[in-house]
């Protein structure tokens, strides 16, 4: 078992007395996860070589008890993870789990809106924000269909409850793609209680009902509706100008994720902005793009040139300060905002409403009508396999069909 335990200060984050929180980090199965302790020290405080507090203190009356109780603490839970690895319950798991396991309420005071919380929660401390507003859409499902006054039980949900939960969707007009999302997310909570001993496995109502497959929805833009996104005359500076530039900087970055556009810096600049080269935040997977001349206009839109300094962001998303474990749920409300803008412009352009999500999809489709192969635009999305492109690739309407079947049966 490689697992560490691990006292640190989290510098990150200063509180206004100038301390800082000290917090119990375990690593486990290359990730990590943090325990606050609930105290606060200054730097000069935290001797972190040998992790303990140095004697000349002021937070701390008597250093020595308090560092005999932080090596007690961390003793105790390398005993209780020893003890779930002894039962076999530590395989696959990631440190958050680990730290669920070991600090879980008793079943019977979990509901399923509160164990939805509480993965909500780790997965924003992960900086998985899209995975948490999906669940955080599945909690409001919930309430809307189930009600917020009567507890909502693992028990309470059986093959009647998912179907009648489907009927209500459907009647409302809502479609089976978004279906699928609701109960593919409330299965995904479902094994995970179990695997956390919260919910018996014979409860589990997903041998019984079977999550019907649906059409995919088709985000992509149509190439006439962005040559009206470019050819639009906005305002330089204004918000819709910006807005339009980070869309286009998405498309023609081979649809590059805004949580990855976010995060990208001058050090991922190659030569004179020749290249961008960065990890995917949500695989870890290398990618090198292209700078095209219309990037490098955006870039200097956006940043009043090219005069970067060091470290700084690429694209003004986040700012120098947005520096901490914040810094997902910050792009995450600025990726919100940026969607207003984007459905603003639009209704002035007379366009079908598209988020900054629908780049990825244009720039797939836009491949693909132009002859790129879909092996080729799966390796330029970072996709493992050709079913996932598959998803993001608009179907052929008729009069191309028709021009395909010219082509084939022309000189015969």
């Amino acid at each position: 078992m490689a697992i560490t335990l691990k006292y640190s200060i989290d510098t990150r984050t200063k509180l206004k007395s100038g301390k800082y929180q000290l917090r119990l980090r375990i690593i486990f199965n290359r990730s990590d996860s943090f325990i606050p302790t609930g105290f606060h020290l200054t730097k000069e405080e935290w001797d972190q070589k040998k992790e303990i507090v140095r004697s000349t203190s002021t937070t701390m009356t008597n250093t020595t008890r308090f560092n005999n109780k932080l090596a007690q603490d961390k003793a105790e839970l390398m005993d209780k993870i020893v003890g779930l690895e002894s039962a076999g319950k530590l395989h696959g798991l990631r440190a958050v789990d680990i730290k669920e396991l070991v600090y879980a309420k008793p079943s019977e005071t979990y509901t399923v809106l509160s164990f939805i919380d509480m993965e909500m929660q780790s997965l924003i401390e992960e900086g998985r924000v899209g995975t948490a507003r999906t669940l955080r859409d599945l909690k409001n499902k919930l309430i809307k269909f189930h009600g917020s006054k009567i507890a909502l039980h693992f028990a309470d949900i059986n093959y009647s409850f998912l179907r009648n939960l489907e009927k209500t969707h459907l009647a409302a007009g809502s479609n089976r793609g978004s279906l699928g999302v609701y109960m593919r997310t409330l299965r995904a909570i479902f094994n995970k209680a179990i695997k956390h001993g919260i919910v018996k496995e014979e409860l589990y109502p997903f041998k019984q009902y079977t999550i019907r497959k649906s059409e995919p929805f088709r985000r992509a833009l149509q190439e006439d509706d962005l040559k009206k996104i470019i050819g639009a005359n906005l305002k330089k500076g204004s918000a819709l100008s910006k807005a339009r530039d980070f869309y286009l900087a998405s498309i023609y970055l081979r649809g590059v994720n805004w949580m990855d556009m976010a995060l990208m810096k001058v050090s991922n600049i190659e030569g004179d902005f020749e290249r961008i080269n960065y990890k995917r935040h949500k695989t870890g997977k290398p990618f090198s793009v292209k700078i095209i001349p219309q990037v490098k206009q955006i870039l200097e839109n956006l940043n009043g040139g090219l005069n970067y300094e060091d470290d700084q962001y690429l694209f003004p998303i986040l700012k120098p300060e947005d520096d901490g474990n914040r810094i997902p749920l910050k792009i995450e409300n600025r990726r919100r905002k940026l969607n207003k803008t984007l459905k603003e412009l639009a209704g002035q352009l007379e366009i079908k409403t598209f988020t900054i999500y629908s780049a990825r999809h244009t720039w797939a489709t836009l491949s693909k009508r132009k002859g790129i192969p879909t092996a080729g635009i799966q390796e330029g999305l970072g996709h493992a396999t050709e079913q996932q492109t598959q998803t993001y690739l608009d179907s052929f309407g008729n009069d191309v069909l028709d021009k395909y079947n010219d082509m084939v049966f022309g000189d015969l």
